[in-house]
């Protein structure tokens, strides 16, 4: 694929700050998996789409397309579809990182258990009642699904400009 956003690394943070925040608010027993869980919680994947293809397309000079419509499409993807995407989850990113970070590290400690890392509330029944702290897991949930609906049109807009290609490319071989 032509992002370098991981669907996976999102859908991984949505089911950690899930399993978290359901964990809270149902005020359920620490186990192993939340810990896990608690330790993965901070994270983030790239907001940049890989152009290089593109990149060499546009020093050879994208007028080697002669289907204007296919010329159009190429462009209007890496030009302005993927730039405002990446530029629109950077500007939204950026506070709900600051919040969701800063709420973590006052809530959640990292623990050693035979030399493997976890993670735990430092205090459970205040993170259980902290309503903030779960505000935070709730606005990073909001934005990792924001991020892979992103992603998945992104993925769309790509197959469609590929089938265009492909489509232009097995008319040159008629």
């Amino acid at each position: 694929m032509l992002l370098t956003l991981t669907q996976r690394l999102g859908l991984m943070k949505i089911k950690y700050n899930k399993d978290v925040l359901e964990h809270l608010e149902q005020k359920t027993p620490l186990t192993d998996s939340l810990k896990l869980s608690y330790r993965k919680l901070i994270g983030r994947g790239t907001f940049e789409p890989m152009t290089v293809a593109y990149e060499n397309l546009k020093s050879k000079g994208i007028d080697i397309i002669q289907n204007d419509s296919l010329r159009i499409a190429i462009s209007e993807l890496y030009d302005f579809k993927y730039f405002y995407i990446t530029q629109d989850l950077r500007s939204d990113y950026e506070s709900i990182k600051i919040l969701h970070e800063s709420e973590v590290f006052k809530n959640v400690k990292t623990i050693n258990i035979d030399g493997q890392a976890w993670a735990e509330p430092v205090n459970l029944t205040k993170a259980q009642n902290n309503t903030y702290f779960q505000e935070a897991l709730k606005r990073a949930l909001g934005f990792y699904k924001y991020m892979n609906i992103n992603y998945n049109r992104g993925i769309k807009e790509n197959e469609v400009v590929q089938e265009q290609i492909k489509d232009e490319l097995s008319q040159r071989e008629k």
